[in-house]
């Protein structure tokens, strides 16, 4: 059983009179009433019909799905992992209800689920929830009533807890040994809840973050659950340590043993909360994670413990210790899925020094997935492996018995990087003829062009389009113009020749600068600005900006339609969810939605 659930099995009825509410709503001495707690609404969301397919499924999407589709506020409490836990859950039209029972059937050990703060709590059975308690009579009272919601991935306590003293305008009070203990423990959020008044909310927070809280002169006091109270005593100050480069010597967190720390990554049972507590103390963990890497022989440590230490390095972002990483990704006795994990992190970390030992693996004969990761791997450290990457093309090109995966991938990273060296290579690329190899040339050059998403491009395709004798080439030469004009034509140059004197070359030439480009492919009505990178910079999240897009595929704006479906295909998967959705209506949106789904998925499978 975990710290949580012993410590909130400790909660008896005289604690919750006399207001130390456990992870709960807990109020000044002597001023708790006992309210008897009504849960209409959940009652009315668990009979709201679903229809959802789930196969293998992380527990944590699961919740979130069902959560979006009732707007019901579904909790996992601590001891069940919500992102490793996977389950196969079906049911059409059924009642949430009927479908979070199926959900908690396949949870391992023996859980259930418990209407408690307004919400649906999925819990192990041996974990006794408190009865919540509304705070009346004090100050602060009335602030605490007010609704809001909350939606948070793995964020820290303090950072959710401060969102809740914003919306709420009621200070709170951290004592030291809160915030220590909250740095100690790595404790990390995901949370969906809607409309829940603030006190269910700081109910559920503190029962997930192992905290109480209580209601103290119109201010939120917060302690950790074993001390019982909020406050807690004296700080122990030879036990802290503090970081002077900070404003006023705020307090940075306990001392830690990095070595215990990174030896608990070793064990099952204590790794994850050792992986949480390496990213949070920093890069100073950074040499002795390494250290545990580049051991070797008898020493070398299993595959569960490898990848931990990269998840930390990867977490971190730091290049300084590459090479131990770089050691994982060559040591052919691993698996390829830690060899993959060791390709991400370098990923990741991006270190300009391992570029050629991953342009080598983008040739690997014994794992596909492995060559696509150092794929990955290469596009994301960028331009600087543009130089080393065109000269081993260059050198397959004219070798008599080229390494293919070099040779063919590269033309697809080229095409990634856009840079105006690597689209100089594509477009030569496209143009080769002679040789048994300038077929599967011409074919990945196509694709490549078609990834720059550059539209300066169109006119050189259609060019190799009009001289095209190879249909195969000819069509892989007509997708790439369709997903950088979004128009839908057949593979026949003269077509796309005719489509380009009289449409394309007004939209995508004319001199015009690519802050004019957007401005008029938007309908001028948002004016986009461009970051480093070329991209355009909205303030608005991924999910309000994929809905903003899906409404625009319904305008009558020809300009609008061809803006949204730009972004939605830039997209890619991440937008495939919304668009399936929406393809399932037979407006002239959702057509659109379904075509513009379908080159997303074309894409993804080629």
């Amino acid at each position: 059983m975990s710290r949580h659930h012993t410590l909130l099995k400790l909660v008896t009825p005289a604690v919750l009179a006399s207001g130390l509410l456990l992870g709960g709503s807990g109020l000044a001495f002597g001023q708790a009433e006992s309210v008897k707690v009504e849960y209409p609404d959940v009652e009315a969301k668990l009979e709201e019909p679903v229809t959802v397919t789930f196969s293998d499924t992380p527990l944590h999407f699961v919740l979130e799905e069902v959560g979006k589709r009732t707007n019901g506020n579904v909790v996992l409490a601590p001891g069940i992992k919500r992102f490793e836990t996977r389950v196969t859950v079906t049911g059409s039209k059924e009642p949430l209800r009927d479908v979070l029972d199926k959900v908690v059937s396949r949870l391992p050990g023996d859980c259930k689920r418990t209407l408690w703060a307004g919400a649906v709590v999925i819990h192990p059975k041996e974990l006794a929830l408190p009865d919540p308690q509304i705070p009346v009579r004090v100050q602060g009272a009335r602030a605490l009533r007010q609704t809001m919601n909350v939606q948070v991935v793995r964020a820290s306590v303090g950072s959710v807890l401060k969102r809740i003293e914003r919306r709420a305008g009621v200070p709170t009070s951290f004592p030291a040994r809160v915030r220590a203990g909250l740095l100690k423990s790595g404790s990390r959020l995901t949370l969906r809840l809607y409309r829940l008044p603030v006190h269910y909310v700081l109910d559920i927070v503190c029962m997930s973050a192992g905290l109480s809280w209580k209601l103290e002169d119109g201010r939120l006091v917060f302690g950790l659950a074993e001390g019982g109270e909020a406050g807690g005593g004296e700080v122990d100050v030879d036990t802290l340590k503090y970081n002077a480069k900070k404003e006023n010597l705020k307090l940075a967190g306990p001392m830690i043993d990095i070595d215990e720390v990174v030896a608990r990554l070793r064990s099952s049972r204590s790794r994850d909360a050792a992986t949480r507590e390496l990213i949070l103390i920093g890069k100073e963990t950074l040499p002795k994670v390494a250290a545990l890497l580049r051991q070797e022989g008898v020493e070398k440590v299993d595959a569960a413990t490898c990848e931990a230490a990269l998840q930390v390095i990867a977490q971190l972002g730091d290049p300084s210790e590459y090479d131990a990483v770089l050691r994982v990704f060559k040591d052919e006795e691993r698996s390829a899925d830690t060899r993959i994990m060791a390709a991400d992190t370098l990923a990741a970390i991006r270190p300009e020094q391992v570029v050629n030992d991953l342009v080598e693996a983008l040739d690997n004969s014994t794992s596909l997935r492995l060559a696509e990761a150092s794929r990955r791997a290469l596009v994301s450290i960028g331009e600087p492996s543009v130089d080393r990457l065109i000269k081993r093309y260059r050198q397959e090109r004219v070798a008599e018995r080229p390494k293919q995966g070099v040779l063919y991938r590269a033309l697809l990273i080229f095409g990634e990087l856009n840079t105006n060296k690597t689209k100089r290579e594509l477009l030569y690329a496209l143009k080769s003829k002679k040789g048994d190899r300038a077929v599967s040339i011409r074919h990945h050059a196509a694709i490549g062009l078609g990834f720059t998403n550059d539209p300066k491009v169109i006119p050189y395709l259609i060019q190799a389009l009009e001289g095209e004798r190879d249909f195969l080439i000819s069509k892989y030469i007509t997708r790439s113009l369709s997903w950088l004009s979004d128009e839908r034509l057949p593979p026949d140059g003269r077509r796309w020749r005719a489509w380009w004197e009289n449409q394309g070359k007004r939209r995508y030439s004319g001199g015009e600068s690519a802050d004019k480009i957007l401005d008029r492919l938007a309908g001028g009505e948002i004016k986009l600005q461009l970051d480093k990178d070329g991209y355009a910079k909205i303030n608005e999240s991924l999910d309000q900006r994929i809905q903003r897009l899906l409404k625009m595929l319904g305008s009558d704006d020809p300009a609008k339609v061809r803006s949204a479906s730009h972004d939605l295909e830039a997209l890619g998967k991440e937008a495939l969810p919304a668009l399936r959705k929406a393809g399932e209506e037979k407006d002239l949106a959702g057509r659109r939605a379904a075509r513009i789904a379908l080159r997303i998925q074309e894409r993804l499978t080629e």
